[in-house]
C-alpha cells in the first residue's frame, strides 16, 4: 500500500512576492497512488515560500502528508520518506533549505521507505558517482575516516520513535545520552545528535520537566543551524517546553520567530494557536482572542478549513472556556470536534471533563441540577431525553472522559442517558453501577441492577450447546431482592450457610439445625460441565452479577451472597476462556477474593449476620456509638472485613477499588482519588481508621514510573510517593479528626517482596518522623515481622532496616523468604487468619 518512488513529487516555480519586496517561490506537491496507476486519491497542495523562510524539503513534505491525511479518507500517507531525487536521478538533501538548491520548473521525486523503518536519510550534496547507483550510498567523514551509511540516522530515529511509542523513556534517555556523550557533532553525526537531543527533550516534557527539555532543544537548534538542518520542528517543541515551564515571555518570542518565516497558510495554524494561548497566559486576553479568531476566519478559514485543525480546536476551546465570563457553547463544539478527531488526546479529554463538571460542588450527597456544560451538550446532541440510539455511544464515551478526571456527576448523568437510550446494554448498566460505587451510593448501584434485570428478564447466558439458559436476569433479580429460596417462610429452624473453596470452585453449603457442628451438609453447587467462549454481552452480564456480590459484601448484607454464588458458579465453569484474561477480570477478581474470604470464616461468622430482607438497612450504616474500626484501603481491606473485635466491635471495610498512594497526590485527578474522597466522607468524624494503601504502588506504579524516567531510581520513586502520601494522612487528621493506624503493605507476592520490604522500611520511618502535632493521631502498626516466617534473611533486612539491602537482594528476597503458611489465601491477599495479628498490633499501637 506504500506509494512508489514516483508517487508524489514537488514542482517548483519562481514568483515575485507581492506582499513583500524580494523573491520567493511556489512549490506544488502532488500525490498519485501506485505510481499513477490509481487516480482515486490524487491530491495537490500549493506552498508559497518566502526568501526568509528556512523550510526544507522534509518540512514541506511533512506538512503535505499531514494535510493529505486530514483531507482524504480511505487511505493515508506514511510520513516515512528517505530521499529526494531530481528527474534525472540525482539525490538531493532533504534537510537543506529548499531555496538553496531547487531550480525553476524542475520536478523532484520522493522515495518512500519500508513501513517498518522511519528512515529519513541524511544525504550529502556531494554524493559520489559510485554511490548514486547504490540504494544505501556511503559518506566519508574526513575528520575520522569513518564510513557512515545514509540510513543510519533513519534507523536510529526509528529505534527512538518505537521506544517513545512504548513509553520506555528511560531506555530512550540511555540510548540518546550514549549518542551525544562522546564528542562534538560533525557533519556526519549532526543529525543523530539532533535526533538524540530532541528525543531527550520529549522525554523530559513527558515527565513535566520543561526546564531540562528547553536546554536540550536549544542545543539541538544550535547544532541544526551550524550544519544547515531545518530547525522548524525543534523550535515548535521549544515553544511547548517553555509553555510547560510557564516561561511565557520566552515562549512568545520563540513562536513569533517561527511565524516570521513560515507561510501564512495552513502550516501556520498550529503556531498561531500556540501564540494565542501564550498571549492568554500573559494576560493579553483581547490579543489572544484576535489571534485565535484569525485561525477560524478568512483568509485562513476559507483556504484551510481550520476548524478541522486539532491544535486550533484545542486552543480555541481552552481560551473560550477560560475567559471571563466563561463561554460554554463555543468551547464545547470545538472540543467535541477535537475528540472526534483524536479520542485519546489527553488535553482534549481533560478540558472536556472540566467544562462538563464546571459549577458542581464537591459534595456528592447534594442533589444539584445539570451543569451549564451538560445542558449545552444535551442540546447539541439532541437533548437529555433524546430517542436517538446513535447518541448512546457518544454519551458513554463522554462519561468515561469525565470519570477519568473525577468528574463523577456528569459521568453518572451521561451513563444514565446512555442506558435510557440502550436499556438492553449490560455494558452501560455495569459502568453506571461502578460510577455509583465510586461515589459510595451503593443503594443507587443496586437499584440500577434491579431496574436493568426487570427490563431484561429474558436476557440470558445459555449452556455450552446454547440450549437451556443457566443464568438469566430474572434469576439474578431473584437472588438480589428476595429471601433465599431454600428457606421456607416462617421456618423456625436455625439456618445458616458456609462456603468452601476447592479446585477453583466455591461451594455453598446450607445448614439446618440447632447445632451447626453436627449438621448435615447439602452441597448446592453444580459440577462444571462442557465449556464455550462467552460473548462480550454475556461477560457483561456475568460482571453485573460479580459486582452485586461485591457491593452486598461491602454493605454487610452477607445473607444475600449464598444465592448469588450458587447461581454463578456453574456459569463460571462454562467459560472456556479463563475469566482473569477477559475484560471482566477485575469484577471476577473481587468475586473470587470475597468467596475465598468467606470460605475461611467460621460458621458463626455468617450466623452472626442473619438473613435480611432487601428493606433492612445495610450494615454499612453502623452507628458511631458502636465504635467500629474502619479499614480504609485497596482490596487488602476486604480480608478482615466484618471481623469481631473485643467489646463486640466490628471491622467495617471502606474499600477504594484500585487505589494507589500516588493517585491521592495534590495534583492528581484520576477517579480513584474521587473514590477515596467519597469513601472518607462516609466515615464519621473522629473515627479510628486503619489505612491500608500502597501495594499497587509497589507492584506496578513505582517500577513503571522509573521505566518512564520520572525518577532516577526506585528508591527515589518510593521517597517521593511517601512524601506525597504523608500530606494525605495529615489532611485526614486535620479535616476529619481521624485517629489513623497505618498498616504496612502486605508482603504476599514473592515477585515484589523486595520492593514491599524496602517500601515498608521507608514507610515506617516516614510515619515516625511526622511532626509531633500529628504523631499522636497517626501511628504505625508493627505487624510486618509477624507476617513472614522467621529466617536469617528476614532478620537481616528488618533488624537493621536497610532499603538498599532489600532492593539489592531483588527477587532473591521473595524466593528465600516465605509468608506464614496459615496466612496464605489466593496468592495476592492475606487470609482472614491474620486478623488476630492485626488486632494485637492495633491494641499495641493504641496503648502508646
Amino acid at each position: 500500500q506504500l506509494p512508489k518512488s514516483r508517487s508524489f513529487w514537488l514542482h517548483y516555480t519562481t514568483h515575485m512576492n507581492e506582499e513583500k519586496e524580494g523573491r520567493g517561490c511556489t512549490i506544488y506537491v502532488h500525490f498519485e497512488k501506485d505510481g499513477g496507476l490509481d487516480h482515486s486519491f490524487d491530491f495537490t497542495k500549493r506552498f508559497v515560500i518566502s526568501d526568509e523562510a528556512k523550510l526544507t524539503a522534509y518540512d514541506v513534505i511533512d506538512l503535505f502528508c499531514a494535510d493529505f491525511n486530514r483531507s482524504v479518507t480511505g487511505f493515508s500517507l506514511p510520513k516515512d520518506f528517505s530521499s529526494l531525487y531530481t528527474q534525472a536521478g540525482r539525490k538531493l538533501h532533504l534537510h537543506k533549505p529548499l531555496l538553496e538548491f531547487v531550480d525553476h520548473l524542475e520536478d523532484y521525486f520522493v522515495k518512500c521507505v519500508n513501513p517498518n523503518l522511519n528512515d529519513i536519510g541524511k544525504v550529502k550534496e556531494n554524493v559520489s558517482e559510485s554511490s548514486k547507483s547504490s540504494s544505501t550510498p556511503n559518506v566519508t567523514n574526513n575528520s575520522t575516516s569513518q564510513t557512515v551509511s545514509i540510513e543510519d540516522d533513519g534507523k536510529f530515529r526509528h529505534q527512538v520513535k518505537e521506544l517513545l511509542s512504548k513509553k520506555l523513556y528511560r531506555q530512550v534517555r540511555l540510548v540518546c545520552e550514549n549518542i551525544i556523550k562522546d564528542s562534538a557533532p560533525t557533519s556526519n553525526t549532526s543529525m543523530s545528535a539532533i535526533i538524540a537531543l530532541e528525543s531527550l527533550a520529549k522525554v523530559k516534557m513527558e515527565c513535566n520537566d520543561g526546564q531540562s527539555a528547553t536546554g536540550y532543544l536549544r542545543k539541538a537548534i544550535k547544532i541544526a543551524t551550524k550544519f544547515g538542518h531545518s530547525t522548524l520542528g525543534l523550535q515548535l517543541n521549544l515553544v511547548k517546553a517553555l509553555m510547560l515551564e510557564k516561561e511565557y515571555e520566552d515562549a512568545f518570542s520563540a513562536v513569533s520567530e517561527i511565524l516570521s518565516v513560515v507561510p501564512y497558510d495552513r502550516s501556520a495554524l498550529e503556531y498561531l494557536s500556540l501564540k494565542a494561548e501564550i498571549l492568554f497566559e500573559l494576560g493579553r486576553v483581547s490579543e489572544a482572542g484576535e489571534t485565535i479568531n484569525r485561525c477560524i476566519t478568512p483568509p485562513l478559514a476559507s483556504e484551510t478549513n481550520s476548524m478541522g485543525n486539532l491544535a486550533v480546536l484545542v486552543s480555541y476551546g481552552y481560551i473560550s472556556m477560560s475567559c471571563q465570563p466563561p463561554l460554554v457553547e463555543q468551547p464545547l463544539s470545538a472540543l467535541l470536534r477535537a475528540l472526534s478527531m483524536q479520542a485519546d488526546n489527553k488535553r482534549v479529554r481533560e478540558l472536556l471533563a472540566k467544562l462538563l463538571n464546571a459549577g458542581y460542588s464537591s459534595d456528592m450527597s447534594r442533589k444539584e441540577p445539570d451543569s451549564r456544560g451538560l445542558q449545552e451538550l444535551f442540546r447539541q446532541l439532541g437533548g437529555s431525553g433524546s430517542s436517538k440510539s446513535s447518541t448512546a455511544p457518544a454519551f458513554a464515551l463522554l462519561a468515561n472522559v469525565c470519570k477519568d478526571h473525577s468528574a463523577m456527576r456528569p459521568c453518572i448523568r451521561l451513563l444514565q442517558n446512555a442506558l435510557s437510550l440502550e436499556p438492553h446494554s449490560a455494558s452501560y448498566a455495569l459502568n453506571l453501577i461502578h460510577a455509583h460505587e465510586i461515589v459510595g451510593d451503593f443503594e443507587a448501584a443496586i437499584s440500577t441492577l434491579v431496574i436493568f434485570c426487570e427490563r431484561n428478564s429474558t436476557l440470558a447466558i445459555r449452556g455450552h450447546l446454547q440450549e437451556a439458559a443457566i443464568l438469566t436476569c430474572q434469576d439474578l433479580l431473584a437472588a438480589v431482592r428476595d429471601q433465599d429460596d431454600f428457606v421456607a417462610v416462617g421456618e423456625a429452624a436455625k439456618v445458616f450457610y458456609s462456603f468452601r473453596w476447592r479446585d477453583e470452585c466455591i461451594e455453598v453449603h446450607l445448614h439446618r439445625c440447632e447445632d451447626p457442628t453436627s449438621s448435615t451438609v447439602t452441597q448446592l453447587t453444580s459440577q462444571p460441565g462442557a465449556s464455550r467462549t462467552l460473548a462480550d454481552s454475556e461477560l457483561d452480564l456475568l460482571a453485573l452479577s460479580f459486582t452485586a456480590a461485591k457491593i452486598f459484601f461491602l454493605q454487610g448484607r452477607l445473607s444475600r451472597l449464598p444465592a448469588i454464588y450458587r447461581l454463578l458458579e456453574p456459569v463460571r465453569a462454562l467459560s472456556a476462556t479463563p475469566l482473569h484474561t477477559t475484560l471482566v477480570r477485575n469484577e471476577h477478581a473481587y468475586y473470587q477474593a470475597i468467596g475465598q474470604i468467606l470460605a475461611h470464616k467460621s460458621a458463626t461468622f455468617l450466623e452472626a449476620l442473619p438473613l435480611q430482607s432487601s428493606l433492612q438497612p445495610p450494615l454499612r450504616d453502623v452507628s458511631p456509638s458502636a465504635n467500629p474500626l474502619y479499614l480504609l484501603g485497596d482490596s487488602h481491606s476486604l480480608t478482615s472485613a466484618w471481623s469481631k473485635l473485643p467489646s463486640q466491635r466490628l471491622v467495617v471495610p471502606k474499600l477504594v477499588t484500585g487505589v494507589k498512594q500516588w493517585h491521592l497526590r495534590a495534583d492528581g485527578d484520576f477517579y480513584p482519588k474521587a473514590h477515596f474522597q467519597c469513601t472518607v466522607d462516609s466515615i464519621p468524624n473522629g473515627s479510628e481508621v486503619v489505612v491500608l494503601v500502597g501495594e499497587i504502588d509497589c507492584r506496578e506504579g513505582m517500577l513503571l514510573a522509573v521505566e518512564r524516567d520520572k525518577y532516577q531510581s526506585v528508591e527515589e520513586a518510593m521517597k517521593t510517593t511517601l512524601q506525597q502520601f504523608m500530606q494525605v494522612l495529615i489532611s485526614l487528621v486535620k479535616r476529619k479528626h481521624f485517629k489513623i493506624f497505618v498498616h504496612p503493605v502486605p508482603p504476599v507476592l514473592r515477585e515484589t517482596r523486595h520492593l514491599v520490604m524496602a517500601y515498608n522500611i521507608l514507610y515506617e520511618q516516614s510515619i515516625k518522623s511526622l511532626p509531633k502535632a500529628f504523631a499522636e493521631n497517626i501511628r504505625w502498626l508493627d505487624l510486618l515481622p509477624q507476617l513472614l516466617m522467621t529466617s536469617p534473611l528476614v532478620n537481616e533486612v528488618l533488624t537493621a532496616p536497610s532499603v538498599t539491602l532489600a532492593l539489592s537482594l531483588g527477587p532473591r528476597l521473595g524466593q528465600e523468604t516465605h509468608l506464614r503458611e496459615e496466612l496464605a489465601l489466593d496468592g495476592t491477599h492475606l487470609s482472614p487468619a491474620y486478623v488476630p495479628l492485626l488486632l494485637g498490633a492495633y491494641q499495641k499501637a493504641a496503648a502508646l
